[in-house]
């Protein structure tokens, strides 16, 4: 007598609708991701990889939040090596603002 039961296995599969907003990936911001930035801005849904150096440069706010120190980062508070910044700004404010600093450098 075979032991096999009918019975489905307990595991579920994994479908579209089970996946939370948390495991979307989030958009990165195309012309302010830079291979070699140091820290991720994110803004709502979009996000920034950029240089502290510079942001801290032009911005006595951005060097100040950078110098606080800040707890240590659990899983999903990195992307590629860097710390995960997030901000209440919109999208859109927080490119205005990248903008300035990136595209007035001579």
């Amino acid at each position: 007598m075979s032991s096999e039961s009918a019975s489905p296995s307990p595991k579920r599969r994994r479908t579209e609708e089970n996946i939370t907003a948390e495991q979307q990936p989030t958009p990165t911001h195309s012309k302010y991701w830079f291979d070699d930035g140091n820290v991720v801005l994110q803004a709502e849904n979009t996000q920034f990889r950029v240089h502290r150096s510079i942001l801290s440069r032009h911005s006595h706010v951005l060097k100040d939040m950078f110098e606080i120190p800040q707890p240590e980062n659990t899983e999903g508070h990195i992307i590629e090596g860097c710390p995960v910044v997030h901000l209440y700004d919109s999208p859109q404010d927080v490119e205005i603002v990248i903008s300035i600093f990136y595209d007035n450098l001579q």
